[in-house]
């Protein structure tokens, strides 16, 4: 039997190879849809870390608790852990007993919080934690602390407000 070429077999060919050759190419992340690249279609080795993106690792990550604060009834504190030189906060922590804590924040360099004492008896031990890692960055000192200044007056204020409207 003889094999007889049409025209359309040919393209059918032609095409085929050429599908063949296109796959072979590069593929980047815009010609890719979404979860068709699955880790079973890629080599072990193949991607390191250094293809990932992503922040500047953390080094040298250390909790730095400020000095437990005895606070009087009916009082309030403002209370600040700072982190050493060079490093900045990542995160936060408090203890705060049976006080009401008006915030605990980050402010780069150092965190700051304040707690209000609604009840009859003095409460201790009250404590904020910077917890904090070189490697990132931070707004200048004066800065951070006119912002922390701000953030206690205002709590402050609606806090005593508070109390005058209580009585």
């Amino acid at each position: 039997m003889r094999f007889k070429f049409t025209p359309t077999l040919v393209v059918t060919v032609v095409l085929a190879c050429a599908g063949g050759a296109t796959a072979a190419s590069v593929v980047t992340g815009r010609q890719s849809k979404d979860g068709s690249v699955t880790s079973a279609g890629i080599k072990n080795g193949s991607v390191g870390l250094q293809d990932a993106p992503g922040p500047a690792a953390l080094a040298d990550v250390q909790v730095v608790e400020s000095a437990p604060v005895d606070i009087p009834a009916g009082s309030y504190a403002s209370i600040r852990a700072n982190c050493p030189s060079g490093k900045t906060v990542i995160g936060t922590g408090f203890y705060n007993s049976i006080t009401d804590p008006g915030f605990v924040k980050a402010y780069g360099t150092f965190v700051g919080g304040i707690f209000f004492n609604n009840t009859s008896i003095t409460v201790t031990g009250i404590h904020v934690q910077a917890i904090c890692a070189s490697g990132t960055s931070a707004l200048s000192s004066q800065s951070e602390s006119l912002a922390f200044e701000r953030d206690v007056r205002q709590l402050t204020e609606q806090w005593q407000l508070k109390k005058l409207d209580a009585r």
